[in-house]
Parts: structure tokens; C-alpha cells; sequence
């Protein structure tokens, strides 16, 4: 039971010495990771006290460096990227008319089905069927219930 104790106080002793310098790694990698400002050169005061607020404006104008030219460079139009080929979308009318095929029921596909399936508002899904109807494609079997022709 000793020989346990001893143990125990021994490893204690040791967590502690290793916490310690994993502590002082900790701050030496803080001060590596951080980069160090740039000392700024502090402005000439002037020797004389000045009083009058219009007398301070044009000592703290004198006291501003001129600025610098910087020659601009001309700006070049961007390349054009080229797109990649995408396969045409569906128009909606071809998407409503596809789904009306691969039901194939006799009794016809209602409107909220279609709003279901596409997800389209339900003008748009009366602007698609009026436009189907026109071309001959659909025709309407009940209210709001439309087969292939």
C-alpha cells in the first residue's frame, strides 16, 4: 500500500513538471504565430506652441507628407471562359407532359398531382395544360383532371 502511494505521488509530481512545459511551448508558439507590427516613425512636433485653431490647421497641413504618383496600369479585359455544354432543361409543358406518360392511366392525372410531382405553382401548372390543350396533346377527361391524347 506504501509502494502505491509513492507511485501515485510520483506520477503527480511528473503531470505537473510536463504541464508546466507544455505551458511555456504553448506561449513560445503564440509569439512565433503572431507576426510582429511594423514600427511606425512618429511625426515631428512642432516646436512652438500654436493657440488659435485656424494656426493648427495649417501646422498639422504642413506636417503631412505629399503623396506619391503611382503609375496606373491599364485594365485588360478578362479572358472569356469557355462553358462547358450542359444538356438542355425541359421546359415545363415537356416536364408536365412526361409525367402524364409514365402515369398512363385511364382515368387521367389531376392538377395537384402535377404540383406535387414538379413542384411548380399552380398558375404555372394551368399555363402548361392550356398550352398543351392548344397544341392537341392533352385533353381534359374531369375538372382538373387531364389525360394524353
Amino acid at each position: 500500500m506504501a509502494n502505491l502511494k509513492s507511485d501515485l505521488a510520483a506520477v503527480t509530481r511528473t503531470l505537473k513538471q510536463l504541464t508546466k512545459k507544455t505551458e511555456q511551448l504553448a506561449k513560445q508558439v503564440d509569439k512565433l504565430s503572431k507576426p510582429k507590427a511594423a514600427k511606425k516613425p512618429k511625426a515631428k512636433k512642432a516646436k512652438k506652441a500654436v493657440k488659435s485653431k485656424a494656426k493648427r490647421r495649417v501646422v498639422a497641413k504642413k506636417r503631412v507628407a505629399p503623396k506619391k504618383k503611382v503609375a496606373r496600369k491599364k485594365k485588360v479585359a478578362p479572358k472569356k471562359r469557355v462553358a462547358a455544354r450542359r444538356a438542355p432543361k425541359k421546359s415545363a409543358s415537356e416536364v408536365i407532359l412526361s409525367i402524364m406518360t409514365q402515369s398512363r392511366s385511364k382515368k387521367g392525372v389531376a392538377t395537384a398531382l402535377l404540383q406535387k410531382k414538379t413542384g411548380f405553382n399552380n398558375q404555372k401548372i394551368r399555363d402548361n395544360i392550356y398550352k398543351l390543350t392548344k397544341r392537341r396533346k392533352i385533353k381534359r377527361v374531369g375538372r382538373g383532371v387531364y389525360t394524353i391524347v
